[in-house]
C-alpha cells in the first residue's frame, strides 16, 4: 500500500513538473472559488491538489499562499450587490462591451457590459457592488450615445437567476465619463457590415442565424439553440479555440505566399487579437484567444509550446480580469472541455489502437487506392472516438448538473457534425477576408450550410434519446471530476514512461 501511494505520488508530482502554469492556475481557481463560493466539497478538492506536496513544504506554503492572496484580492477588488428587494434604483458606471439588437417582438436590446460602480439611492450597503457583469436592457425607441466612452447611468438593478439585469431610465439623460474608451460602437460598425455581407447572400432565416453565430458569437437564436441543444451540438454555437485555430490556420497559409516566416507569424498574431477585439469578452473567447496567442508566440521566439501551460496561463489571466467567470456555465464548460482534451485524449487514442490499430505511412503507401481511403476513414474514426470518449467522461456530471439531461444522440453527431461545421467556418473566413470571390463563396456556403443544418432541424423527435435525472448533487460532480482528473494524470505519466522505456529498448 505504502508502494502504491508512493508511486500515485511520484507521478502527480512528475505530471506537475511538466506543467508548473496550470498547477499555479488550480491553486488561484481553488483561491477565487474559496472567495466566492465556498462549499465544504472544496476541502477535499483542497487535500486531493496538495497530497503530492504534503513532504515539500517549501511547495506546500508557495501553493496556499497563491491561494490566500488571489481570495484577498478578489475579496477587495470585486464585488457583486446583494438585492434585498426585486428591484434597486441607483446609477451606474456602465463600460459597454457589445450591444445586440434583438429582433422581432422584444422591447429591448441588450448591450454586455460592464458595471464598474453601482451605488443605491438608498443607501443600503449590501446593494453596493463594483465591478461585475450586467447585462444592459435598453428600449428599442431610447435614444442613446455612440457607446464610445464609459457612462454614469440612472436607473434600476435587478437580478434574475445569475445574471444582474440594469435597465437604464428613459427620462435621464448619460454622462459620459472623460479618459475612458470602449470597442463597442467598433464592434457594432464591423459586426452590422459582415451581416449586411451574410444576408445578402442568403434569405434562409435559419442559415442567417447560424452563420451569425460563427462570425460573430451571437447566440443562434431560441430555434437554433433548441434544436441543437437536442443532439449536445450546442457548443457550436459558441466561438472557441475551433474558429481561432482555423483562422490562424487561413492565415498563416495566405500569408506565407509572400512574406517570410517572422513577419507571417507577426502579423498573424495581430490580427487574431484583432478578432478577438472584435467579438468581445467572453469565457470560452478569451481563453481561445490567450492559447493561440501563446502558442504564436512561442513559434515566433522558436520555444517548445505546451498546450496544457498556456490552458492555465489563460485561466490565471481570465481570473485575473473577471474572477466572477469562474461560476459561469461558459467558463466551467470551455476550460473542462479543453483540459480533457489535452489530458484524456492521447491515453484513449493509445488505448483505441488495440481496436483500430495504427498504420504507418510506408504501409499505406504500398496498399491499394481504396484500402488508403479506407485506412484514413479509420483513422479519423479512432481519433474522433477518442476525442468523444475524452470530453464526455469529464463533461457528463456537468451536463447533467447544470440542464438534467444528457441527449445520447450527441454521441453519434459529434463524431461528425464539428467537420461539417469547419468547412462552413472556412468558406466563411474566406468570402469574408477576399472580395474578389466573396460573393460567389459567400452563395456556396449558404448553399451548403442550409443543407447541413437540415441533418440536425429535420431530425425526427423520436430520435430524441436521452438521459435524464432530476437532481446531482455538486458534492458528487466535484469529488468525480477530481478523482478522475488524478487517475488519468497517473494513467497519461505511465504511459509516456512506457513509451519512452519501449524507445530505449529500441535505441538499444
Amino acid at each position: 500500500m505504502y508502494i502504491e501511494i508512493r508511486q500515485l505520488t511520484f507521478l502527480l508530482r512528475s505530471f506537475w513538473k511538466k506543467y508548473p502554469a496550470l498547477l499555479y492556475a488550480c491553486a488561484v481557481l481553488l483561491g477565487t472559488y474559496a472567495c466566492l463560493s465556498f462549499n465544504l466539497s472544496l476541502l477535499f478538492v483542497e487535500f486531493l491538489f496538495l497530497f503530492p506536496f504534503l513532504n515539500s513544504w517549501q511547495k506546500l506554503t508557495t501553493l496556499l499562499s497563491i491561494q490566500a492572496l488571489t481570495a484577498i484580492y478578489v475579496f477587495n477588488a470585486f464585488q457583486e450587490p446583494e438585492l434585498e428587494e426585486e428591484k434597486v434604483k441607483g446609477e451606474a458606471w456602465v463600460y459597454p462591451i457589445k450591444i445586440r439588437e434583438k429582433p422581432g417582438r422584444s422591447k429591448y436590446n441588450s448591450l454586455q457590459a460592464s458595471i464598474r460602480y453601482f451605488s443605491p439611492y438608498s443607501q443600503k450597503e449590501k446593494a453596493y457592488g463594483h465591478h461585475f457583469q450586467a447585462t444592459v436592457l435598453i428600449g428599442k425607441t431610447q435614444k442613446i450615445p455612440s457607446l464610445r466612452k464609459a457612462y454614469r447611468i440612472p436607473g434600476t438593478l435587478q437580478k434574475q437567476g445569475d445574471t444582474y439585469l440594469f435597465y437604464p431610465s428613459a427620462s435621464r439623460n448619460w454622462k459620459s465619463i472623460p479618459y475612458t474608451f470602449s470597442l463597442a460602437s467598433w464592434r457594432k460598425i464591423c459586426g452590422d457590415w459582415v451581416r449586411e455581407k451574410i444576408s445578402s447572400s442568403t434569405k434562409n432565416q435559419y442559415t442567417q442565424q447560424f452563420l451569425y453565430s460563427l462570425a460573430l458569437a451571437d447566440p443562434g437564436g431560441d430555434y437554433l439553440t433548441y434544436e441543437f441543444r437536442r443532439f449536445g451540438l450546442q457548443h457550436i454555437l459558441v466561438v472557441s479555440g475551433f474558429h481561432f485555430a482555423l483562422l490562424a490556420l487561413l492565415l498563416e497559409n495566405f500569408l506565407s505566399l509572400f512574406l517570410p516566416i517572422s513577419i507571417k507569424r507577426s502579423l498573424t498574431l495581430t490580427l487574431l487579437t484583432l478578432y478577438f477585439l472584435f467579438l468581445g469578452s467572453s469565457a470560452s473567447i478569451e481563453r481561445a484567444w490567450c492559447m493561440v496567442c501563446l502558442a504564436q508566440i512561442s513559434q515566433i521566439r522558436s520555444r517548445p509550446a505546451y498546450a496544457l501551460n498556456n490552458l492555465g496561463i489563460a485561466m490565471i489571466f481570465i481570473l485575473f480580469i473577471r474572477p466572477q467567470a469562474c461560476l459561469s456555465i461558459g467558463f466551467q464548460f470551455s476550460f473542462l472541455a479543453t483540459a480533457a482534451i489535452l489530458l484524456m485524449h492521447q491515453p484513449c487514442e493509445y488505448l483505441l489502437r488495440r481496436i483500430i490499430p495504427q498504420r504507418s505511412f510506408t504501409y499505406c503507401v504500398q496498399i491499394q487506392v481504396m484500402d488508403q481511403i479506407a485506412c484514413l476513414i479509420l483513422q479519423f474514426l479512432r481519433n474522433a472516438l477518442a476525442l468523444s470518449i475524452a470530453v464526455n467522461c469529464f463533461t457528463l456530471p456537468l451536463v447533467l448538473f447544470h440542464f438534467h439531461r444528457f441527449s445520447w444522440t450527441s454521441l453519434l453527431y459529434n463524431l461528425f457534425f464539428p467537420l461539417l461545421v469547419s468547412f462552413s467556418l472556412m468558406l466563411l473566413f474566406l468570402a469574408l477576408f477576399t472580395p474578389l470571390m466573396g460573393t460567389y463563396l459567400h452563395k456556396i456556403n449558404s448553399l451548403y450550410t442550409e443543407k447541413i443544418l437540415n441533418i440536425v432541424t429535420h431530425t425526427p423527435t423520436n430520435w430524441d434519446f436521452a438521459l435524464r435525472i432530476n437532481e446531482i448533487s455538486p458534492i458528487f460532480v466535484i469529488s468525480y471530476l477530481s478523482i478522475l482528473t488524478i487517475f488519468i494524470v497517473c494513467l497519461r505519466e505511465s504511459l509516456e514512461q512506457h513509451e519512452k522505456l519501449l524507445i530505449n529498448w529500441r535505441y538499444l
